[in-house]
């Protein structure tokens, strides 16, 4: 992983330092105890130690399953490799430099209002160049990508997603501007745009979508959910596409989690239904999201954020929120359940015995796996603290 390289390369060094420091030494010694032909058994007997070690570390440690399993692509200086790995990733021009392009981005230097509508006849008359036509203009300075936008999908509708893509790949650093401005002009399709956007920009598709939530929260509540779980696929089948490595890199859990807190913060009314949703469409993530869950319960309905006070009307709604929230994770997504409810009854020790009963009455749940899959916890301690 790429936070080990350093490590692994200073161990590297050491040794290979040790190695130039000792080898020439003990050759020598053994040269002159034994005549010139040692070095030659020298050599060997190094060779046979190194080969020995390899075979003790290959049979002591599990070897990495065959599908999680690559080719090794030699790293040279010159990097002539990485471009030829078909592992490595090609960054494309985000347009393509034709005649109509050259003459748009003249013309758009002297006058973008023109530029605009002469793109538009052009994609009216051969759609399928809106998107390369679109990244183009998107490069001028004096061009507003909300009206470009709104120019080129009004010819080409079809093409609103992939007009999007281009736009955000070409400039992004107006994606912000392009996702305010659609929430605010196509209310009624934005969703799939957004998250075509946000996806498009995995560094900063966190913060579109909180930006999106903040500017249709108001009025399309609905849309909010819809948002988020697209968005969640499109991530989750992302992660399916990558080397294991990439995955673990990747840290998706933290992903979801903070996407989910974001949201949340825009949203509070919908903060079970938010994680609910990022949750089923990243099951792996469940433990962390349902950990944030119910930490901004016990915040929200807190007397006291410091010595966390609860009124019995507080101490209520967390009971029913979490028997709400385990009942739904068991119905849902049974095998995250029992982690799920031993995080809950980390962070809120009282609503144990709810959580059990609730484990323990569901079809999908057996007893083995509750005692020795709830933190660790026995069945019996879960059983007094029942009673």
């Amino acid at each position: 992983m790429k936070e080990q390289i350093l490590a692994a390369m200073s161990a590297l060094l050491i040794i290979y330092a040790l190695g130039c420091i000792l080898g020439p030494y003990l050759a020598s010694v053994a040269m002159d105890a034994f005549g010139s032909s040692a070095l030659f058994g020298f050599m060997n007997i190094v060779a046979l130690t190194l080969l020995f070690f390899i075979i003790i570390r290959m049979k002591l440690r599990h070897a990495l399953p065959l599908e999680e399993q690559e080719r090794f692509v030699m790293q040279t200086p010159s990097g002539v490799v990485s471009e030829l790995d078909p592992r490595t990733h090609y960054a494309e021009a985000p347009f393509e430099a034709t005649p109509e392009v050259k003459v748009a981005i003249s013309l758009a230097n002297k006058n973008p209002s023109a530029a605009v509508n002469m793109v538009k006849a052009l994609v009216l008359r051969d759609p399928n160049n809106a998107s390369n036509l679109a990244a183009a203009l998107s490069t001028i300075d004096t061009v507003d990508i909300g009206k470009l936008y709104a120019a080129i999908t009004s010819a080409a509708p079809q093409m609103s997603i992939h007009i999007a893509e281009a736009l955000t790949n070409a400039s992004p650093e107006q994606a912000d501007k392009l996702v305010e401005w659609i929430t605010s002009t196509y209310p009624d399709q934005f969703t799939n745009i957004i998250v075509a956007i946000a996806s498009a920009m995995p560094d900063n598709g966190i913060d579109l979508m909180e930006l999106a939530a903040e500017n249709m929260v108001e009025e399309y509540p609905d849309k909010l959910l819809e948002m988020t779980e697209e968005y969640m696929t499109n991530f989750s089948d992302s992660l399916d596409a990558m080397r294991p490595i990439d995955r673990v890199a990747a840290a998706s859990a933290n992903t979801a989690t903070e996407l989910y807190n974001r949201l949340t913060d825009v949203s509070p009314e919908q903060s079970e239904d938010l994680a609910f949703t990022v949750s089923e469409s990243l099951p792996e993530s469940s433990n962390d999201v349902a950990e944030a869950y119910v930490q901004n319960l016990i915040h929200s309905e807190s007397e006291d954020e410091n010595e966390k006070v609860f009124s019995d009307d507080a101490l209520e709604n967390i009971e029913n929120a979490t028997n709400s929230y385990i009942n739904h994770m068991v119905d849902h997504i049974p095998e995250h359940a029992v982690n799920i409810a031993s995080t809950f009854v980390d962070s809120f020790p009282k609503v144990a015995s709810d959580v059990l009963e609730i484990l323990q009455d569901s079809d999908e749940i057996q007893d083995s796996e509750l005692t020795t899959s709830i933190d660790d916890k026995p069945l019996q301690s879960m059983k007094e603290l029942k009673n």
